[in-house]
């Protein structure tokens, strides 16, 4: 399950510059998009390693047995294949062997790993979200809004998985030297925070230990469990909903894979239970009532 890193960025400046950032990073929605900041080359933007069977993912193993190498693909995927467990009861001890394991058994994997290996010729990645952890510092992200904007400022926040989109405000701190840009993020799972600071294109930033006094100067509200709570309309504190939407290089509406998909069931079954409890409560305290 991703652990997902909350980012709030503040951009300020005068008329001209924010509406040239915002000419430039926002899309036709209003809303603020990491791909329109670093795009995706088209060569990888559809490349996905979404399958994974027995043996590992379709790309990894395609990628394997065409280049009889691990190399290009990235660190983070790699538990050498051949020494897996899965694949040595296949019988398969060596990447000619694999090749012509997948040439029977799942040719799609070498038609994948075809593309990826093309891909990384002229990206230097693999797969989609291999080129994003490389350059945006995440490997996707949701949920982009807008806290606060006026002429000379905007405060934008977004969830990246794993890891702030520290690359990302680089990029935009070299771009947009004469906007003052301020950045922090937190990730409560694996306990780290971060800030980032450009003034006149000058830029620091560090990593710093999570801690509730951090969350709240990004004006986000927890409960006792560390839950994100926020208040409604109507003034009611409620905990924060799952995120629901991925965005991704190739369609911000993408919708995410199995474990977002998971959520999704969770937040259903969850709001069946509180409804049946609801009814359970309303027809006790009807029939008291009625007698």
């Amino acid at each position: 399950m991703t652990n997902w890193c909350e980012n709030l960025l503040e951009v300020e400046g005068d008329k001209e510059s924010i509406a040239a950032f915002r000419a430039q990073c926002f899309g036709s929605d209003g809303l603020f998009h990491l791909e329109l900041v670093l795009p995706v080359p088209p060569e990888v933007s559809r490349v996905h390693d979404n399958r994974h069977g027995k043996l590992g993912s379709d790309g990894e193993l395609g990628v394997a047995a065409i280049l009889k190498s691990e190399d290009a693909l990235p660190f983070s995927r790699v538990r050498p294949i051949l020494e897996r467990q899965a694949v040595k009861e296949a019988g398969i001890d060596s990447y000619e062997v694999l090749e012509q394991w997948l040439r029977k058994n799942n040719p799609k994997a070498l038609e994948l790993g075809n593309q990826a290996v093309i891909a990384h010729s002229k990206t230097g990645s693999c797969f989609a979200d291999d080129w994003t952890t490389a350059n945006w510092g995440t490997s996707w992200y949701m949920n982009s809004g807008l806290r606060m904007e006026s002429e000379t400022r905007v405060e934008i926040t977004f969830a990246t998985a794993w890891s702030m989109a520290d690359k990302i405000f680089h990029e935009l701190a070299r771009r947009f030297p004469n906007l003052a840009i301020r950045a922090k993020a937190e990730e409560q799972g694996n306990a780290f925070a971060y800030r980032f600071v450009s003034n006149s294109g000058v830029v620091t930033e560090e990593e710093l230990p999570w801690s509730r006094e951090f969350v709240a100067t990004m004006g986000i509200q927890l409960d006792e469990d560390g839950d994100e709570v926020f208040e409604d309309d109507d003034g009611q504190i409620n905990v924060k909903a799952l995120p629901s939407e991925r965005l991704t290089s190739d369609n911000p509406s993408t919708r995410p894979k199995g474990e977002m998909q998971s959520h999704g069931i969770l937040r259903s079954v969850s709001l069946f239970i509180l409804m049946a409890i609801l009814a359970v409560v309303c027809a006790i305290v009807g029939s008291a009532l009625w007698r």
